[in-house]
């Protein structure tokens, strides 16, 4: 959904996209948690400390594991790590000036016919409830992992010359 406004010499241009009625197995909810299960792996999520200095705010969402149990709680294949992974994000916003109608700004004597100066910032609200990191990086088969680096924020100013 993109939408202009224009006032004057100014312009407003935004830019939002959404998902709605997805869901996503958070894989890296069930890594964290079942970290025991797997210690004898030959990979980076059979390394229980490789989490440990994060701070776990929804532990007491999941059961208390139970070392001695044959049940594995922790399995990803199961609703309790299953998301809403529908979102709304803003992707770009950008705020513009033409100086060049502009009454103080005498274009035809520096020969330009348009000068335009801009600023634009991208990514910078999702609204989910998504409990990873984003939710646009869930994998083609449904599964987020948390190895990803989300979509940065990110700032430009800039202009366009039209001589």
């Amino acid at each position: 959904m993109e939408h202009t406004f224009a006032y004057k010499n100014f312009d407003l241009n935004f830019n939002f996209i959404f998902a709605a009625g997805h869901k996503a197995l958070n894989q890296y909810e069930a890594t964290k948690y079942g970290f025991i299960n797997r210690e004898a792996g030959n990979d980076i999520n059979s390394i229980k400390e490789v989490s440990s200095w994060q701070k776990i705010e929804n532990e007491k969402d999941y059961p208390i594991y139970n070392p001695w149990s044959d049940i594995n709680p922790y399995r990803v294949d199961q609703d309790l790590f299953l998301d809403n992974a529908s979102y709304l994000k803003l992707r770009s916003v950008t705020i513009g000036y033409d100086l060049s109608k502009a009454k103080f700004f005498n274009a035809s004597k520096v020969g330009i016919r348009r000068f335009y100066v801009y600023a634009t910032g991208m990514n910078l609200l999702t609204v989910t409830n998504f409990t990873g990191v984003d939710p646009e990086l869930i994998n083609f088969n449904g599964y987020y992992d948390g190895a990803n680096l989300s979509i940065p924020k990110t700032f430009v100013i800039g202009f366009k010359l039209d001589l």
